[in-house]
């Protein structure tokens, strides 16, 4: 069963914590104070390491962040690309309003679904398997 992988970001200067949704968030990996979102190898790795595993759902969830700036954003889609050349798909969930109106701007929307909460991108992953 492929499980659905959550990326979660808390800003400022934070951690960025990757779990898996489908056992009630259980962590699989960590960083902590990085000023880039975590961009370092080690949650890039942790992203392959859950492709190689055939995990192919991931989100993004942004409750706790304010803005994205060009670097942030730059962080998210290298993400995407990872995710999509391994034919798995990348969602963002919980945009402020500020954050939606950057995604629909830069027309993102095109190549990652934006979801309102957790649990609409849970259902709509959870859709997409059966």
């Amino acid at each position: 069963m492929t499980k659905t992988v959550l990326i979660r970001i808390q800003p400022p200067g934070g951690q960025t914590t990757v779990y898996h949704l489908n056992d009630q968030e259980r962590e699989i990996d960590r960083v902590s104070k990085s000023s880039r979102l975590g961009m370092d190898e080690r949650v890039r790795g942790t992203i392959k390491d859950e492709l190689s595993k055939g995990n192919r759902h991931f989100v993004v969830d942004l409750t706790s962040v304010k803005y994205l700036n060009s670097s942030s954003l730059g962080v998210i889609l290298a993400w995407r690309q990872i995710v999509g050349e391994a034919e798995g798909e990348l969602a963002l969930a919980n945009p402020n309003h500020r954050i939606k109106e950057l995604v629909k701007h830069l027309r993102l929307e095109a190549i990652m679904k934006v979801f309102d909460s957790l649990p609409d991108a849970q259902r709509y992953f959870a859709d997409s398997t059966e």
